[in-house]
């Protein structure tokens, strides 16, 4: 029950690898722009944030449809937005947080396809939704994960 007919469209593809733009220039400028550095931290950590709280309303809405009640689902998809505000919580707080904060976006979209190959085994899938989040999780979590090491510099 892992995939139905249908594949994703070729503008699902698109938009989800462009998704991708934002936070690279964000990294791009925490590294080249020191008079910038800080704001793109900022604006990489809260479009990191969005995106992974973002995932948590997929998840929300796929266990909506499943056609067998699925609690588990309904509790790991708040876990995206509650990571995020927790990790916005410190990352404003203190700045010796802030690798820590960032991290645990970076870390927490990384290991999100795991439930989306949980989800797929009961709820089928477009072809190819996998391969996309992979590619996008695995994307936006490593840039995630570079902009935490790269608070270590600029802070």
């Amino acid at each position: 029950m892992t995939q139905n007919q249908n594949p994703l469209s070729q503008s699902a593809l698109f938009l989800g690898i462009a998704g991708l733009l934002p936070q690279v220039a964000a990294c791009v400028l925490a590294f080249t722009r020191v008079d910038f550095g800080i704001y793109a931290l900022v604006s990489g950590f809260a479009y990191s944030a969005l995106i992974f709280s973002f995932i948590g309303g997929v998840w929300w809405g796929q266990a909506l449809v499943v056609p067998t009640r699925q609690a588990w689902i309904f509790v790991v998809s708040v876990c995206p937005s509650l990571i995020s505000w927790f990790a916005a919580l410190a990352l404003f707080s203190n700045l010796k947080w802030w690798p820590f904060a960032i991290g645990a976006v970076a870390i927490g979209l990384l290991l999100s396809p795991l439930v989306d190959l949980q989800i797929s085994k009961v709820l089928a899938q477009p072809r190819g939704w996998m391969k996309l989040r992979l590619i996008l999780s695995m994307g936006l979590g490593c840039l995630t994960l570079l902009m935490a090491t790269l608070t270590l510099h600029t802070i």
